[in-house]
């Protein structure tokens, strides 16, 4: 069975595309709706680094992580799972730089089914910070 939802103020028209019967439900909004803080997004080692902190994490079910290549057509890059731990909680995702512009969201589904998204990201190349590092920094000048 195929299903399209489109939203009229407050009422969801969910149609089945199999035999073009409309059903109308009632859309009742969250009560509650987590709040993503701090959404960050930097290039490091060839890997591009996600950071975000979650208000309200307990009402999240899952995050999935999408990104697009011209900020309008998005794609899962990855799904992180909620945890039931209280208030806010940081979470971190990875992955391997594609050599290309990117933009980054959240998809976040709720534990009621409810979903909100974040801001659109992208990332920018962290910088170095020479008091960070704790190695000897080697250089040739030729």
């Amino acid at each position: 069975m195929v299903m399209s939802l489109i939203h009229h103020n407050t009422t969801f028209a969910q149609k089945d595309l199999a035999d073009n019967a409309p059903v109308d439900k009632q859309f009742h909004p969250s009560v509650l709706t987590a709040v993503v803080l701090n959404f960050t997004a930097t290039i490091n080692n060839e890997r591009v680094l996600l950071s975000w902190t979650l208000d309200k994490n307990q009402i999240v079910d899952q995050i999935e992580v999408e990104r697009s290549t011209n900020e309008k057509d998005f794609v899962m890059a990855g799904l992180v799972f909620g945890t039931d731990q209280p208030d806010k909680v940081d979470y971190l995702f990875y992955e391997k730089n594609k050599k290309v512009k990117l933009f980054y969201r959240l998809r976040i589904i709720n534990k009621d089914q409810s979903v909100s998204y974040s801001s659109i990201i992208s990332p920018e190349p962290a910088e170095l910070n020479f008091n960070d590092i704790n190695q000897p920094l080697l250089c040739l000048i030729k």
